[in-house]
């Protein structure tokens, strides 16, 4: 496998830092790339379209950018970064039209009052102690919809192959991008409260745990998955 060679050289020997939060730091020159924007109305409908979907055109972008060749070293990097940042795809309030993806929500946990994203979860969840079995693990890569049949070597190839300039292949619609944003977003519709109640003492928290920690495996999943194949041509994952 290569990908991980690739991953390695393009981060150089020295890289000593977080990978997953780098685009948090250059946020003021990219937040429109950060979130799905979907106008929907969670709990009564939950939906994501193209027009909205920021975040999988920059997913489409950072894909061909970080194997174009006649871009410099560091322009690679950065769109690994990109890539590696914009996982969190599988984050479901990243796919909603809410307090900007969630950041600016507030909640109560155990009578303080706190950010949902920046302290809820960064102070009370720590490390997953979840087990998927195979065959949930295979769906999760899955993008297929009646619609449009896909696989991630499908989106690859589409957008690789085309002649066009780097930037209008950066705009090719990507299938399964998409087809995960609508998985993370049909969260919102089920699994989703805010304001009223101690998220931490009513039971909330602990029923969420679950759903975070199949979030977070999704992404980890799918990244490796995107990455194998761009870079060796085939999944290599079970």
């Amino acid at each position: 496998m290569q990908a991980l060679s690739f991953v390695q050289t393009s981060l150089w020997a020295d890289y000593n830092e977080s990978l997953g939060v780098w685009a948090d730091t250059v946020r003021s020159e990219s937040a429109l790339f950060h979130f799905v924007d979907p106008e929907d109305d969670p709990p009564t409908s939950c939906s994501v379209v193209l027009p909205n979907n920021l975040a999988v055109t920059a997913i489409a972008n950072y894909t061909a950018r970080l194997v174009q060749t006649s871009l410099s070293a560091m322009q690679r990097q950065e769109a690994l970064k990109f890539l590696d940042h914009f996982g969190d795809i599988m984050q479901p309030l990243h796919v909603e039209a809410l307090e900007l993806g969630g950041n600016d929500i507030d909640v109560t946990c155990n009578r303080s009052n706190m950010g949902m994203i920046t302290r809820l979860l960064r102070d009370n969840y720590s490390n997953s102690t979840g087990t998927f079995n195979s065959a949930a693990v295979s769906s999760w890569i899955s993008c297929s919809s009646t619609a449009a049949p896909a696989t991630i070597q499908d989106d690859i190839s589409t957008l690789l192959a085309s002649e066009n300039e780097l930037k209008f292949r950066a705009v090719i619609p990507l299938v399964c991008p998409l087809a995960w944003a609508v998985d993370s977003n049909k969260v919102d519709c089920f699994s989703f409260q805010t304001g009223g109640t101690d998220l931490c003492t009513s039971g909330y928290y602990t029923g969420a745990v679950p759903i975070i920690e199949i979030q977070i495996a999704k992404g980890g999943y799918r990244l490796a998955a995107w990455l194998n194949v761009l870079i060796d041509g085939a999944t290599h994952l079970p």
